[in-house]
C-alpha cells in the first residue's frame, strides 16, 4: 500500500519534469530516501524520529495482519495522497505546452 504514495510521487515528478534525468533522479531518489529514513528510524530510540519523515510510516502492516479495524484509515490516507498527487500531475500535464 505505501507504493500508492510512491507511485503518485513518481507520476507527479514525471509530469513536472522536462528532462528525463530529473524524472529518474526523483523517481528513484525520493523512495530511496524514504526507505533509508525508515531503516534509520528502526535502529533505536535516538533515531526514531527519522521514521516519521516517510510515507511508509502510514502503512499499518502489523494492524493489517492482526485484522485490526483501525488499519483502514491509514490506507485511506495513502490512497488519498496518491489521488491528490496524480490529480496535480494530470492538471499540470494537460496545461503544459509542448514544442513542435
Amino acid at each position: 500500500m505505501p507504493w500508492f504514495a510512491v507511485a503518485g510521487i513518481g507520476f507527479v515528478t514525471a509530469c513536472f519534469s522536462s528532462e528525463s534525468i530529473f524524472y529518474y533522479l526523483f523517481e528513484s531518489g525520493i523512495p530511496l530516501i524514504f526507505f533509508l529514513f525508515q531503516m534509520r528510524g528502526s535502529l533505536g530510540k535516538d533515531l526514531e524520529s527519522f521514521k516519521y519523515l516517510t510515507v511508509y510510516m502510514l502503512f499499518p502492516a502489523k494492524e493489517l495482519i492482526s485484522g485490526d479495524a483501525g488499519a483502514f484509515w491509514p490506507c485511506v490516507v495513502l490512497a488519498l495522497l496518491r489521488l491528490v498527487l496524480s490529480g496535480v500531475g494530470c492538471v499540470y500535464f494537460w496545461k503544459r505546452e509542448f514544442s513542435a
